[in-house]
């Protein structure tokens, strides 16, 4: 569906695709063509339930994973969408 959704891509000044940017920038750039899933940026200390669970990582940067959409339901999503 890439009317709607799409790879976010930021361009080097040859105008070939800068990939490391183009990561980076997909997750810091609130609302791009990429998101699907997101989440308004509020107050509310609900950060620990929408942050994964990092299975194997201290738990100063582990989250419960408990509200966060997995790649499957994203895919399913897609697969939806596209009429399948």
């Amino acid at each position: 569906m890439p009317s709607v959704f799409d790879l976010y891509k930021v361009n080097k000044s040859d105008g070939s695709i800068d990939a490391f940017i183009s990561c980076r920038d997909a997750i810091l750039i609130d609302w791009n063509k990429e998101t699907i899933f997101g989440r308004p940026d509020d107050d509310n200390a609900r950060n620990y339930e929408v942050t994964p669970y990092h299975n194997g990582y201290a738990s100063e940067v582990r989250g419960s994973g408990g509200l966060g959409a997995t790649q499957r339901q994203v895919d399913a999503f897609l697969w939806l969408m596209a009429g399948q």
